[in-house]
């Protein structure tokens, strides 16, 4: 509040209380006074969200003369931030005027050998990359953002350019035998430009398959055979021959792998051909062990 001496008194009065409603809402209400003029203002709104949903501003305000006749205006805008553009409705009154605007926009990104139709790129863009896994929820400045796509894919247009923005998957909603190595990431682009952004993930995969002789071997089965997998860059992984010829292994990535069987001091070859599923179990059917050339043929099994 004050109060001007000269060259006339005047005294303005200027109240503002805001309330916050939870939800990213807000609601405020004003009121000025200034010689013998007053405007009383009252909005709710709701902030746009980092991913898709809704938002709204609605203003309502009455101003004038103590003693003449007050004006009233108001604004409703509303708008819809999808996954490929920002609509909006904007709806504007003062006194006896009306003036009504629809609102649309959007923006066309080449990346990584992809179009990507979006939302308005105003300064910087990245796509996220979750190896192939659909429907991995992402975090864009510690807020939902939404989820990738059935190519494990998801496009984010509203990057602070120059700066390390924060992207970051959820393990949430992730097979129980897959999970993230670094879920928490930055990245900078320059302005209008963009990045990818990948995620590497673990697969705690089991693999499953049965070991046979071939066709010309004197042995009936390999049960209770050494089996010894030569993994690159790594301890060779080594199990037992179970009933059937059954075996269980563990550990092994996308790839081929060489293996042997040793049983009575014999030996066999056999190749494992690991295929690219993000499946908690997989079969790979029968495998054919051949004799090794330097261990002669393989007993009988007991």
């Amino acid at each position: 509040m004050s109060k001007a001496q000269f060259p006339t008194p005047d005294t303005s009065v200027s109240v503002s209380l805001s309330a916050f409603l939870g939800g990213s809402r807000t609601a405020r209400l004003g009121l000025d006074r200034r010689q013998g003029n007053e405007e009383v203002r009252a909005s709710l709104q709701q902030s746009q969200p980092a991913g898709r949903g809704w938002s709204y501003q609605l203003e309502a305000a009455r101003q004038g003369a103590s003693t003449g006749t007050p004006q009233h205006a108001g604004r409703a805008l509303v708008q819809y931030r999808a996954r490929f553009a920002d609509v909006g409705l904007d709806i504007r009154a003062s006194g006896s005027q009306q003036q009504v605007d629809l609102r649309a926009s959007g923006s066309v990104a080449a990346i990584a050998g992809d179009i990507y139709v979006s939302r308005p790129i105003t300064q910087g863009f990245a796509v996220v990359d979750v190896a192939g896994l659909e429907g991995v929820d992402v975090s864009f400045r510690h807020q939902n953002f939404g989820a990738t796509d059935e190519r494990g894919r998801l496009f984010i247009p509203d990057l602070v350019p120059y700066l390390g923005n924060s992207i970051s998957v959820s393990q949430r909603g992730l097979p129980v035998h897959v999970s993230v190595v670094e879920p928490d990431r930055r990245i900078a682009t320059p302005y209008r430009s963009g990045g990818v952004v990948g995620f590497q993930v673990e697969l705690r995969q089991a693999i499953g398959a049965r070991v046979v002789p071939e066709a010309d071997s004197t042995a009936e089965n390999l049960e209770l055979g050494e089996l010894r997998v030569r993994v690159p860059n790594s301890a060779d992984l080594v199990t037992i021959v179970g009933r059937g010829g059954e075996i269980y292994l563990e550990g092994l990535g996308v790839g081929t792998y060489e293996g042997t069987v040793t049983l009575r001091g014999a030996g066999c070859s056999l190749v494992l051909v690991v295929p690219d599923a993000l499946d908690p179990y997989v079969d790979l059917g029968d495998l054919v062990c051949a004799a090794s050339a330097t261990s002669g043929s393989v007993d009988e099994g007991l």
